[in-house]
């Protein structure tokens, strides 16, 4: 069954009356211009505090990023100074001494090139015990390379050699793709 469609100005419960919303979607000549100027105050005054703040926002943030600017600007001087003579660094330092901002920001990438260095050498630490095998597998792959169909061909028998041999768990994915040379 059917609901019978409903004309919404006609069948308003609140006195018969049109809401402001609805004369301005159905495009009444009577309230047009005013009603739209009446919603743009409204909404203006609304939204108000919301720009307000998105101006100190965007203010701030564009002083940070010139803050940061002459900072990394400041930081890349004395950088540069490590391919001085100790001398001539001196002098410097003592003409133009370092903001705590550009000190910092040095020793954050200090601190992120140690951070580096260390899981470098933790790395090697941990394939160390590979070595071996891995040498192993190259050697045999550079000299019998022409009697395998591919890679995954030889992957596939010498992942078991190794596991046997060395007592290494490797994968045929691992020699084929890590190990081997590429080409």
């Amino acid at each position: 069954m059917k609901k019978p469609k409903r004309d919404l100005a006609k069948s308003d419960s609140r006195a018969g009356n049109i809401t402001d919303h609805t004369q301005l979607a159905l495009g009444s000549a009577q309230t047009g211009s005013a009603a739209i100027a009446k919603n743009d105050a409204v909404l203006e005054i609304q939204l108000s505090p919301f720009f307000a703040a998105a101006r100190v926002l965007v203010l701030g943030m564009t002083a940070l990023a010139e803050v940061r600017r002459d900072l990394i600007a400041e930081a890349t001087e004395l950088f540069e100074l490590m391919d001085k003579p100790v001398e001539d660094a001196e002098l410097y330092l003592r003409d133009h001494p370092p903001s705590a901002g550009a000190i910092l920001f040095l020793i954050k990438i200090a601190q992120s090139a140690i951070t580096t260095q260390k899981a470098r050498e933790n790395a090697l630490k941990r394939t160390a015990k590979n070595d071996p095998a891995k040498k192993f597998v190259i050697a045999e792959w550079a000299k019998n390379k022409g009697e395998y169909k591919s890679k995954a061909d030889f992957a596939r028998i010498y992942a078991r050699l190794v596991t046997r041999d060395f007592q290494i768990e490797v994968t045929e994915r691992t020699i084929a793709r890590d190990w081997l040379p590429r080409g």
